[in-house]
């Protein structure tokens, strides 16, 4: 990696969104739509008060379902699933009526035996034509965050390594409280000290011609 990586992680409602995180470069809403109640409310909180320059707005293919095997839903939590044509008759006028223009891709698939029903996934494209214009939302903004941390780059991460390893070696190790006296005549715990000569006698160590 050659930057750090800042990574803040918030837990909110979309209709109070994070201050932080507006004008963004990039909003990423994988998969997250078809498990929202209020899609008009949602979508308003993401181009009209989040405003990022570009944002991927992805969501199942319910024409794909079938090759899938699926009927009905895919995911129990989800409030419904599209065609494509219902997709993007959602985003069009949505992308319009923020400054936005939109265009289609998707992921997963075409099959081949079925290339008709398109891919698995079909994503929106959205870009920000206008300038950015800041706009409150009703409830306000919201600073939920729960998580921040940053990753460092491998410049900086050989950086960091090389100030602990001098910042360790600068360090001066405290004097020990024991002298060497206290290690003379040590034996192990329960075992009597014994002179050389009793050792011979008990056959510890061998004598010398």
């Amino acid at each position: 990696r050659k930057k750090n990586l800042s990574l803040r992680l918030f837990a909110q409602e979309m209709e109070t969104p994070s201050e932080s995180m507006v004008d963004a470069d990039l909003l990423s809403c994988m998969e997250m739509i078809e498990h929202c109640d209020d899609v008009d409310s949602t979508i308003r909180a993401l181009l009209e008060f989040y405003q990022p320059k570009k944002m991927l707005l992805s969501t199942p293919n319910v024409e794909f379902n079938p090759i899938l095997g699926v009927e009905g839903f895919r995911h129990l939590d989800h409030r419904f699933e599209w065609t494509r044509k219902e997709f993007q008759d959602l985003c069009k006028p949505a992308a319009v009526r923020h400054g936005y223009s939109v265009s289609f891709d998707g992921v997963g698939g075409p099959d081949e035996k079925q290339p008709e029903r398109g891919h698995a996934t079909q994503i929106a494209i959205f870009v920000r034509e206008r300038p950015f214009e800041r706009v409150v939302p009703d409830k306000g903004f919201c600073e939920n965050e729960i998580v921040s941390t940053v990753y460092l780059s491998d410049t900086e991460k050989r950086e960091q390594e090389k100030r602990n390893a001098e910042k360790f070696m600068n360090t001066e190790l405290p004097e020990s409280d024991e002298s060497d006296d206290d290690w003379e005549g040590w034996k192990d715990d329960g075992e009597e000290e014994l002179t050389h000569a009793e050792t011979e006698k008990k056959g510890g160590w061998a004598s010398e011609e």
